[in-house]
């Protein structure tokens, strides 16, 4: 939906759906992603997750 210059997206909800889907999810292999590791995470990214880690311990 365009109103002037901006953009917005109207969402309408399916709970039912989204409850579903909470309890037998897609697997991530349907859509080609894989889980994310912290190896893969840059220096800066992984001193932040040291830092956040180490003050909830």
């Amino acid at each position: 939906m365009r109103e002037g210059d901006e953009w917005f997206v109207l969402v309408d909800w399916d709970v039912e759906r989204t409850a579903q889907l909470c309890r037998a999810p897609i697997p991530r292999e349907v859509f080609k992603q894989v889980p994310m590791s912290v190896s893969r995470a840059g220096e800066g990214a992984v001193g932040a997750l040291r830092a956040v880690s180490h003050r909830a311990a």
